[in-house]
């Protein structure tokens, strides 16, 4: 128990030193500290090896015999059945979803804003995307698409890569109205309310029970 305590408070402030070095380099050096902020976050999620409360069903979606019909979001299958296509092992799945789930923070925002981000995901977030990949991979491209919108107001660019999202975790879709209320008055209450809330149902199974519901899939 200590030393994976002392193992993840390592992780956090190397991730955060590297966040800050981002922060402060300029040219080549930004993009060098970038590139280590992505392996500081990716190596423990890509040699991980039966860590995650979910580790275990997605090596059972991994190894699935063909023909068996999986419910996941279609960008998933496809990724698996790409990397089983390739020869590779199911560790490969979990290296290419760390991969991608990590590269839009190393990458995707700003380098005023990359600091407490990656701060605020290390304390919240980066534990839970050892279990909940699929949630984590999406909420990571919603977070820089949101970042990226209320910087340069692209909403475009916004939809494209919450839909994106999508593709690997449906819960992704319920943001989309919410960039448009930004044009309208929205109490700052409300904002902080919603935004835990929506965290806790999707990282808690009540947006799959939403998506699987009867009601649901019947207006499919």
């Amino acid at each position: 128990m200590l030393a994976t305590l002392l193992l993840y408070n390592a992780i956090l402030l190397a991730a955060c030193a590297a966040a800050l070095c981002v922060r402060c380099g300029e040219g080549w050096r930004e993009w060098v500290w970038r590139c280590v902020l992505l392996l500081v976050l990716l190596l423990p999620a890509a040699f991980r090896y039966g860590i995650g409360t979910d580790y275990a069903n997605y090596v059972n979606y991994f190894n699935a015999p063909e023909g068996v019909i999986l419910r996941t979001e279609i960008g998933f299958l496809l990724l698996n059945r790409l990397v089983i296509a390739l020869g590779g092992s199911v560790q490969w799945m979990f290296a290419i979803v760390a991969l991608l789930t990590y590269m839009p923070l190393a990458f995707g925002l700003r380098r005023s804003r990359i600091l407490p981000i990656v701060a605020l995901y290390m304390l919240t977030l980066y534990l839970s995307s050892f279990s909940l990949i699929r949630q984590m991979l999406a909420i990571s491209w919603v977070l820089v698409a949101l970042t990226r919108y209320l910087d340069d107001h692209k909403i475009g660019h916004a939809y494209f890569w919450i839909v994106l999202a999508s593709c690997f975790h449906l819960s992704a879709l319920m943001v989309l109205p919410f960039i448009l209320v930004r044009k309208i008055h929205v109490p700052t209450w409300f904002l902080l309310l919603f935004i835990p809330v929506f965290y806790f149902a999707a990282t808690h199974g009540f947006i799959d029970y939403l998506f699987s519901s009867d009601v649901f899939l019947g207006t499919k």
